[in-house]
């Protein structure tokens, strides 16, 4: 696909499939996720009606519905029926799943472009990753104090926002020549 389209095109497909793949591995604790990407990763290699990819999508579908059935009908579910149906966990759950997955899709990004377009090895790739682990808990202490005084969802929707118009700037800064400091930091 980078040979017909471009790198940064394969590059955003690549990503789209990884965040798609989060987001449904993220929404369970079970394997059947991992068994339907499994199939939706290896389709192109194997063949998108062959036997082991139909295979795949199938055990993942009827692993799901044994999970989500078995799970509503046991006696001490771990999420209350009810407490899904609130309004206010019910939002508070889709959006940490979104911000889950964007944010899972923002560090792998990160990984690739500085392996796959400026060539950095595993060691410096890694130091490129450390200042925003480093940085959580200062910000968390932030806004933990700031939503003292201001709604938490107000706290936790402006975190959303500079974080998505973060990755939209670095998206649009990045170069093919590596400049760490004015497009990755």
């Amino acid at each position: 696909m980078a040979d017909r389209y471009g790198r940064k095109a394969g590059f955003l497909a690549g990503l789209w499939v990884f965040v798609v793949a989060s987001a449904c591995c993220a929404a369970s604790s079970s394997l059947w996720p991992l068994v339907f990407f499994r199939g939706l990763v290896k389709g192109p290699d194997w063949g998108w009606g062959t036997t082991g990819t139909t295979a795949a999508f199938v055990c993942a579908v009827l692993a799901g519905v044994v999970f989500t059935v078995r799970t509503w009908r046991h006696p001490s579910v771990s999420v209350e029926p009810a407490l899904v149906r609130a309004r206010t966990f019910a939002w508070a759950n889709v959006t940490m799943l979104l911000f889950s997955v964007a944010f899972g899709a923002a560090v792998l990004s990160m990984i690739m472009w500085s392996q796959d377009v400026w060539h950095y090895g595993a060691l410096r790739t890694g130091l490129c990753v450390v200042p925003g682990p480093l940085l959580l808990p200062v910000l968390a202490a932030v806004g933990q104090r700031v939503a003292h005084r201001v709604p938490a969802a107000l706290v936790a929707g402006a975190g959303c926002v500079v974080f998505g118009a973060g990755t939209v700037v670095i998206a649009l800064s990045l170069g093919t020549e590596p400049h760490y400091a004015t497009e990755l930091l």
